[in-house]
């Protein structure tokens, strides 16, 4: 299989999982002979009963977490509940229930068998009266086997404590690295969507830069001074080339027809510069034209 999954599960969880179960195991029997001898003289108690069924589902829940995972790897089955149940953050949940589960019943077993529960024979009158001697001889079994379940049991919650240690160092060691502010939130939106790189201004045939076609392309998020600049080069442009260059107006743009393309800046005509006339030449007045001239008299 091409995508098989990669499921790795180590030695120590295999024996954290064993212990669960191991401990769970012992810990069923203690307490369901407990409650059957209740049961047979006087009645069992709600926490006794409880922890019997915490501890009847813990067993299989504890070896479906790696057993399954395993089932997977060597067959290729179950591939759905593999990855759910080897999934770091489910597992953690999964394990953080059932320790708090263990605990409660923990705890109430402890208070129950160490304060309530009464184990001198002479304080169940109607019982000893019924059984004698077996009643007697067996209450004081049913407190002893009542207090090793218990300890049965907070051995169980220990080993289900470091499964969930071991599951969060993992999950620590392997969790994603937080995103920086330039690639998270809206500043990675703003910079798929919309783009922060100026587009390249394109020129036309006689080499010179579209300005109205560049700034119909460049985006709505870059600074207020590239129209300005623009403008400025527009004007220069314009001032080069003299005055029959129309101006563009707001108004009469067409924005159905192809941009327009500015003609190359002329370059001025130079004109000749006069020649400097002599100091001793004295300053003739030119007559206008359409008058009769006399000529200048001669002097011998």
């Amino acid at each position: 299989m091409h995508d098989k999954l990669e499921i790795p599960i180590t030695k120590i969880q295999w024996s954290l999982r064993g212990a669960q179960i191991f401990f769970a195991f012992f810990a069923m029997c203690t307490i369901a002979a407990v409650i059957s001898f209740d049961n047979s003289h006087t009645s069992s108690s709600i926490m006794a009963n409880f922890d019997l069924f915490i501890i009847l589902v813990s067993m299989p829940t504890a070896a479906a977490i790696v057993v399954i995972p395993h089932l997977y790897l060597k067959y290729g089955k179950f591939k759905t509940f593999a990855k759910a149940m080897r999934h770091p953050r489910y597992e953690f949940v999964l394990s953080t229930i059932w320790a708090a589960l263990l605990l409660i019943c923990s705890i109430g077993l402890s208070v129950e068998f160490g304060v309530i529960r009464d184990c001198n024979p002479e304080d169940y009158p109607e019982a000893l009266n019924k059984s004698g001697d077996s009643f007697r001889n067996g209450l004081l079994k049913s407190c002893t086997t009542g207090k090793a379940s218990t300890a049965f049991g907070w051995f169980a919650l220990a080993a289900w404590l470091g499964s969930l240690g071991l599951l969060a160092n993992d999950w620590r060691n392997n969790r994603r690295q937080p995103a920086t502010k330039n690639e998270s939130g809206w500043f990675a939106w703003l910079g798929s969507c919309c783009g922060s790189r100026r587009q390249p201004v394109a020129k036309n045939e006689s080499g010179f830069d579209d300005i109205m076609h560049s700034n119909s392309t460049r985006s709505s998020l870059e600074d207020g001074t590239v129209g300005y600049q623009d403008k400025e080069r527009f004007q220069s442009i314009t001032a080069i080339g003299g005055s029959d260059t129309p101006p563009v107006s707001e108004y009469n743009k067409d924005y159905n027809s192809p941009p327009i393309h500015l003609s190359p800046p002329l370059a001025p005509t130079p004109q000749p510069i006069p020649a400097p006339q002599p100091a001793s030449s004295p300053l003739q007045i030119q007559p206008p034209p359409g008058a009769v001239s006399f000529p200048e008299p001669q002097r011998f």
